[in-house]
């Protein structure tokens, strides 16, 4: 078996040298001005993020379950893993590749999940759903939710098969979502918003997901591209939120500037890992930036947890900022 990747709890590492006497000269002081100003820009701020990545430096456990809500962005590299746990009760959006499955089930343990409330497929892809096979032979789930899409598209999906033969050999029943459905998890209610038109993609096709706890919201896209952000912006779909879990791992054919505007989110949570397409893309992250949103990243920061708790939303990364 495959090491287990603890993903919710870290080890801090630290450095200690021994202090050195000299006087701090004019070339040094120029220095460290020149290192602070560039730190404080958002390229200095992103090669600071890069650099503490590469060099896998962390700090802290990112479980705060003091929370009563908890909302955790996995790190399971270019893929969907959300675990979503409020008030003693757990959900699961997606659960990644295949070969990450594991760490997605060792990562539910660490909170105590012993089973789930609602575990959702936001669509039949293999980096969202090639993990749940595994998950749910070994965590039980109440209710499986996906999308209603036509079962052509997925005819030769043989993680899609290998899914329905897991949900039938649990008696699982799977419920295919409409627009305003509502799911429970605790306190939390989780609306279904999307999609609201037929379309030939299972990316437009993602579930649209938005997840209120008293004053708090937080939108989850799937993997949905600008055709099906138009199409939700017509039907006056609710998309505020504080919180976006940006569409299909930074891609620029998907989180518009229109559909950004509608959110009016504070932060944006972006699941990507290193592959040949270079996620997130550079023009995607500018249109994030411009519309104000702070940028919390898998490949650079680690697992994400969003926390909510007396009107103060916490997020707390994996890997130092």
């Amino acid at each position: 078996m495959k090491k287990q990747q603890n993903l919710l709890r870290v080890k801090t590492r630290k450095t200690v040298s021994k202090p050195q006497k000299s006087k701090l000269t004019v070339l040094g002081l120029i220095s460290a001005m020149f290192v602070m100003a560039f730190s404080c820009t958002s390229m200095g701020q992103l090669w600071w993020k890069q650099a503490f990545a590469f060099f896998d430096l962390q700090t802290k456990p990112i479980a705060e379950e003091q929370y009563p809500l908890n909302i955790y962005t996995l790190s399971v590299g270019k893929a969907d893993a959300i675990v979503i746990s409020c008030e003693g009760e757990y959900a699961l959006i997606d659960a990644g590749t295949v070969d990450k499955a594991e760490d997605v089930e060792v990562a539910l343990k660490q909170i105590q999940a012993d089973k789930l409330k609602v575990a959702f497929a936001s669509h039949p892809d293999h980096d969202h759903i090639g993990g749940l096979p595994h998950v749910l032979q070994n965590l039980p789930a109440e209710c499986f939710v996906q999308p209603d899409f036509p079962e052509e598209l997925t005819k030769n999906n043989e993680e899609q098969k290998k899914l329905e033969d897991i949900l039938q050999k649990e008696n699982i029943t799977i419920t295919k979502a409409k627009r305003g459905d509502i799911f429970q998890v605790g306190s939390a209610k989780i609306e279904v918003i999307g999609p609201v038109e037929e379309y030939v993609s299972t990316n437009n096709y993602s579930l649209v997901l938005k997840l209120t706890y008293k004053d708090f919201s937080m939108l989850f896209c799937g993997d949905i591209e600008e055709k099906a952000e138009i199409d939700l912006l017509k039907a006056n779909a609710d998309l505020t939120a504080d919180v976006i879990k940006i569409a299909h791992h930074g891609s620029k054919t998907s989180s518009s500037k229109a559909f950004l505007q509608a959110v009016e989110a504070k932060y944006a949570i972006i699941s990507t890992g290193a592959d040949r397409n270079h996620l997130p893309r550079t023009e995607v992250l500018q249109r994030i930036e411009e519309q104000g949103l702070m940028i919390y990243r898998t490949d650079l920061e680690g697992t994400i947890n969003v926390s909510y708790a007396e009107n103060k939303i916490t997020i707390t990364t994996e890997k130092v900022k």
